[in-house]
C-alpha cells in the first residue's frame, strides 16, 4: 500500500463528545446499525452500472448504496463501484429534506475501503427549488478515515435535501459513517500528528512536535495547547490562544523536544487546556526515538499469492507505514516460484522464513514473526552509522549506477570488512488486463479491513502488489571491502556498483533501490536509505524573488519556515548541493508553517511552490 507518507506519520480522532439536542427537529444522524439504510433514505443507482459480483464477498448491490461492516467503525453507508466500465458511477444516496436552523453543520466521515482504488464523490445540496448546488467534490478520498464538516448557515430557516454521489470510475468501494447534520454543543478535534519519529543527535539538538487540529465541533474557548513528556508530564512547550477556536478552524503547533547526548526515547502529549489544570483536551500522543544519526528501518515481509493468510500480513505492514511514514523501507519477498510469478526463492532463503506472513526488522532474528507487534522492543536501538543514496545514474538502457554514502559518529575499526553496504532492488507490480497476479485472501470478518470486502480469490485488477524484491545477490552478505578498514568520525565514504534491469521489470526506471548497512557478524542492518532511479536529482535554476512569492527560512533546531503572502497550501522541496532531492513535503500555511527537517549542516536549495508562485532559496543549516 502507498499512503500519502508525508501527510501520515498518524492520523486519530479524538473528542469529548457529539451531542444532538432533541428540542432541534431538524437535527439529523441516521442510524445505520439495523444493518440496513433508514427507510428516510433513498438509494439510487442513476446510470445502471452495475458492480462486477465476481469482486465482492460483502457489500455488493445493484441499487447504488447499501450497507454493511467496515471495521471498526460498525454498520456504514457503503457504494461498491468496481464495474470494470470506463464510465462513472452515479449512485446517489438522499437524506430526507431537513428544516436548516443557524449554526447547524453537515459531517460525516469518509473511507476509500481499497486504498490502492481512491473513490471520487460529491456533496450536493437540494433546496425547495430543485436545483443541486456542490457543496464538496472529492476527487480521491483518502485510504484512512477522514471526517468532513461543512456549514450550513447560508441555508437557515430553508428546507434541505443532502445527496451523497458516488462519482467513481471502476474502483472499489465508498464508505461514509457519522453522518449528520445538527449544532454541534461541544468541542470535538481531529487531529494529524506529523512528526518524525525518528531523530538524529548529531543533526540536531531537538526534535519537532508537529500537530495539525481541526475543531470539528462546537466553538472552544480554551487557554493555550502545550505538550509535556509523557513520563513526568515535565513542559516541553506551549501556545497561548488569544482568540476561540472556531467550528471547522484548523490550526498547527511546532514544539522542540530536547534530545540530549544519549538519544533514546522521548514521549509527548499534547493537549488543549481551558483553565490552569482543568478542562484538559488530549490532542495527540506519541514517541519520537533519537539515536546519533536519524533511523530509517528495514521491514522485511515474506509474503504469497498462494498464501491465504497473506492479506492480513499485507494490513500489518500498512498498520506500521502509517506509524513511521518514511522512517521505514518495506520490502515484500515472495516465494514458491511454482505458485507464485514473483517469487524470489534466494532472497527468501536468506531471510530464512518458516511461514507466511511473516516479519523482520532490520534482520533482527528475535524480531521474526507473524506480525509487526515484535517489532517495539528495538525501536530505539541506537546507531551510529548514517547511509544515504547520493546518486543513481543510468548505465545504458538496461542498467542503472548507484553511489552510495556513508557516515559514522565514532572511529569505527572495519579491518575485518565487518559492516558493508548492501542492497536489494524492489517495485510495484499491477498487471489487470492480464488477469495474472491474483491473491488468494481467507480474511471473514470485518475487521479486515478491505479484505472483508473481497472475494476469495481476489481478482488481479483488485490486486497491487508493492515493493516486492528483484534481486538477492548482495543483499545479505553485502559487497565485500565496501568500506575501508578504519572507518573517521564524519567523514562519508562512498562506494558504487551496478544494477542490472530484472527480468520481472520492463522498466529499471520503475525500480526502487533500497540500500542498507549491514553489521556481517550479527547480520542486522544498522541503517538504510531507498530511492527510484527517477526521483529528481538536478536542482532547478534560481529565481527572482519579490515580496508576493512564498519565503522559506531556518529556525530553531533547523526546522524551516515556509511563510505565504496568504494562507493556502504549499510544496517544499530541499535539494543538497549535488543536486540530490533530500526532502520533498506538502503542507498548508495560515500563512506560516514549520516543517521538521533532519538536515546534516550544510548548504541547501529549497524550492517552495504555491498558488502565489516559486521561488528558490539557497540555505544554510
Amino acid at each position: 500500500m502507498r499512503l500519502d507518507k508525508n501527510l501520515l506519520a498518524s492520523a486519530a480522532m479524538l473528542s469529548l463528545m457529539w451531542f444532538y439536542p432533541t428540542s432541534a427537529k431538524a437535527d439529523y444522524k441516521p442510524n445505520f446499525n439495523t444493518g440496513r439504510l433508514p427507510k428516510e433514505i433513498s438509494a439510487s443507482n442513476a446510470n445502471g452500472l452495475s458492480p462486477v459480483l465476481e469482486c465482492y464477498a460483502a457489500g455488493y448491490t445493484t441499487g447504488g448504496w447499501t450497507v454493511d461492516r467496515v471495521g471498526l467503525k460498525g454498520y456504514c453507508a457503503v457504494s461498491p463501484t468496481h464495474t470494470r466500465s470506463d464510465e462513472a458511477c452515479e449512485n446517489i444516496m438522499a437524506l430526507p429534506e431537513l428544516d436548516i436552523e443557524d449554526g447547524m453543520w453537515l459531517r460525516w466521515d469518509a473511507l476509500s475501503v481499497h486504498p490502492d482504488f481512491p473513490e471520487s464523490y460529491r456533496v450536493e445540496a437540494v433546496a425547495e427549488e430543485g436545483n443541486p448546488v456542490t457543496l464538496l467534490d472529492v476527487d480521491a478520498e483518502e485510504g484512512v478515515w477522514t471526517t468532513h464538516i461543512i456549514p450550513l448557515s447560508e441555508y437557515a430557516g430553508r428546507r434541505l435535501s443532502i445527496r451523497f454521489v458516488c462519482t467513481s470510475t471502476n474502483r472499489f468501494m465508498l464508505a461514509i459513517s457519522k453522518l449528520s447534520v445538527g449544532v454541534p454543543s461541544t468541542p470535538e478535534f481531529v487531529t494529524i500528528d506529523s512528526t518524525a519519529r525518528y531523530a538524529g543527535i548529531i543533526d540536531s539538538d531537538a526534535a519537532l512536535v508537529k500537530v495539525t487540529a481541526t475543531n470539528v465541533g462546537a466553538t472552544a474557548d480554551f487557554h493555550y495547547v502545550e505538550c509535556v513528556n509523557g513520563e513526568d508530564s515535565s513542559l516541553y512547550g506551549s501556545y497561548p490562544l488569544s482568540s476561540e477556536w472556531l467550528t471547522g478552524e484548523t490550526r498547527t503547533f511546532a514544539f522542540e523536544i530536547p534530545l540530549g547526548e544519549d538519544g533514546g526515547k522521548h514521549t509527548y502529549t499534547v493537549g488543549a487546556i481551558a483553565a490552569q489544570g482543568s478542562d484538559r483536551v488530549t490532542l495527540c500522543e506519541g514517541t519520537v526515538y533519537a539515536s546519533w544519526y536519524t533511523r530509517t528501518l528495514l521491514a522485511d515481509k515474506g509474503t504469497g499469492m498462494w498464501c491465504q493468510n497473506c492479506p492480513k500480513g499485507i494490513l500489518e505492514m500498512e498498520k506500521l507505514e502509517r506509524e513511521f511514514g518514511d522512517a521505514v523501507v518495506g520490502v515484500d519477498t515472495h516465494s514458491y516460484p511454482d505458485l507464485d510469478p514473483l517469487a524470489n526463492p534466494s532472497y527468501w532463503d536468506g531471510l530464512g522464513f518458516v511461514a507466511a506472513p511473516y516479519f523482520m526488522l532490520d534482520r533482527l532474528k528475535g524480531s521474526v514473526g507473524g506480525s509487526v507487534d515484535g517489532f517495539s522492543r528495538d525501536y530505539d536501538r541506537p546507531t551510529v552509522f548514517k547511509i544515504t543514496i547520493d546518486e543513481i545514474r543510468p548505465e545504458g538502457d538496461d542498467a542503472i549506477r548507484v553511489t552510495a554514502g556513508v557516515t559514522t559518529a565514532v572511529d569505527t575499526d572495519n579491518s575485518t570488512d565487518r559492516y558493508r553496504i548492501g542492497y536489494v532492488l524492489t517495485a510495484d507490480f499491477y498487471q489487470p488486463d492480464e488477469r495474472k497476479f491474483a491473491q488468494h485472501n481467507d480474511v471473514s470478518t470485518p475487521s479486515g479491513d478491505r479484505f472483508y470486502f473481497l472475494p476469495t480469490r481476489i481478482p488481479a485488477d483488485l490486486m497491487k502488489y508493492h515493493d516486492v524484491s528483484l534481486t538477492s545477490a548482495n543483499a545479505f552478505s553485502g559487497f565485500e571491502k565496501s568500506l575501508p578498514s578504519k572507518l573517521e568520525q564524519g567523514v562519508e565514504y562512498s562506494f558504487s556498483w551496478n544494477v542490472a534491469r530484472p527480468e520481472l521489470l520492463d522498466d529499471i526506471a520503475d525500480g526502487r533501490v533500497v540500500a542498507y548497512l549491514i553489521d556481517t557478524e550479527s547480520g542486522a542492518i544498522e541503517n538504510t536509505a531507498a530511492r527510484s532511479p527517477g526521483q529528481e536529482t538536478s536542482v532547478p535554476s534560481l529565481t527572482v524573488n519579490d515580496a508576493a512569492l512564498p519565503v522559506v527560512d531556518v529556525i530553531a533546531g533547523g526546522s524551516l519556515r515556509v511563510t505565504l503572502p496568504d494562507a493556502g497550501g504549499y510544496t517544499l522541496d530541499v535539494f543538497d548541493i549535488s543536486g540530490c532531492l533530500r526532502l520533498s513535503v506538502s503542507g498548508v500555511a495560515n500563512p506560516q508553517d514549520c516543517v521538521a527537517a533532519s538536515l546534516c549542516n550544510g548548504f541547501y536549495l529549497v524550492r517552495v511552490t504555491a498558488s502565489c508562485g516559486s521561488a528558490i532559496y539557497k540555505i544554510a543549516v
